[in-house]
């Protein structure tokens, strides 16, 4: 199907001092963009954990995605072929709750600029604090998620879990993102806003600090 690229996630549970939560059989899809961008950078897995700070009993959903940058000698915008920099990581959540004995959603959204990374794997991460864990009674997985990669204010990539494949499903998704995520605004922290920075050491990226740009979507 031109247009689209398919990967599919072969996941396995874990079980570690604090509970890890992947998606197992999982399929998701990415969308390939206009920018240069588009084939220089790919997400290889998406990982929810349950984690917890040393010395504490609460527990944060930790929201792990593993990126993989290509070395690009046609993006004339890298200052080296093997570094790609300035990524933008738009991650956003449909997560389903429990409250009073009924089921409603939330919907959360971050983002964060990555300084500069060099041709290879790398991880970034995002987080809900412990207090809507306990508030809302996180269990499992979120039920959906979606993940833009973009640059400049553009976006070159998407992938999204397999609940919103359907374009109708994945365009109300996004109208609830815009219109009720900011209830949530700063809830969803990037790794770099968290007590985790210095937790994964020589696995975190650089993250530009109050770095932002008005993000456009991609051409239908």
């Amino acid at each position: 199907m031109a247009g689209f690229i398919f990967s599919r996630l072969v996941l396995t549970a874990l079980h570690i001092i604090n509970p890890r939560v992947i998606f197992a059989g999982f399929t998701f899809f990415a969308i390939t963009g206009v920018t240069s961008l588009s084939g220089s950078v790919d997400v290889r897995e998406v990982i929810f954990n349950y984690v917890q700070l040393d010395g504490s009993r609460d527990r944060w959903l930790e929201c792990e995605l593993e990126l993989e940058v290509f070395r690009d000698t046609e993006d004339r915008s890298r200052k080296n072929v093997d570094f790609l920099d300035d990524l933008e990581v738009v991650l956003m959540l449909g997560v389903e709750s429990e409250r009073a004995s009924r089921t409603v959603f939330e919907f959360y959204s971050s983002s964060a600029t990555l300084v500069s990374l060099e041709e290879g794997r790398h991880v970034t991460r995002f987080y809900l604090p412990p207090e809507i864990v306990e508030r809302d009674r996180l269990r499992g997985t979120p039920h959906t998620f979606m993940v833009q990669l973009g640059r400049s204010g553009q976006i070159a990539r998407e992938f999204y879990s397999a609940s919103i494949s359907k374009r109708s499903v994945r365009e109300h998704f996004l109208k609830r993102i815009d219109t009720l995520a900011s209830n949530n605004d700063g809830i969803l922290l990037p790794q770099n806003k968290t007590p985790f920075i210095s937790r994964y050491a020589g696995r975190t990226p650089s993250y530009r600090k109050n770095f932002q740009s008005e993000t456009q979507q991609p051409d239908s």
